[in-house]
């Protein structure tokens, strides 16, 4: 079965306020696009979510971003 993986563009505007958050502490950020992946000849497609990395010295959060939600999954 053939597939198709589009990029999507990681939302600039969540990640200006998350930059202004980190950037106050000891914090480094990353920031990972999602994809969709459709499925050719058929009406089936996957959503790869948005993630975001945060992290310190000792600890690392990835968070999920949902696309059309202001809710982030941790």
């Amino acid at each position: 079965m053939k597939t198709t993986i589009e990029n999507l563009e990681f939302p600039c505007e969540i990640k200006k306020k998350l930059k202004m958050k980190v950037s106050m502490g000891n914090l480094e950020v990353e920031f990972i696009d999602g994809h969709l992946i459709k499925f050719d000849k058929t009406n089936l497609s996957v959503q790869e979510l948005y993630k975001i990395i945060v992290s310190n010295k000792k600890n690392t959060l990835i968070a999920l971003l949902y696309d059309n939600e202001d809710n982030i999954s941790t």
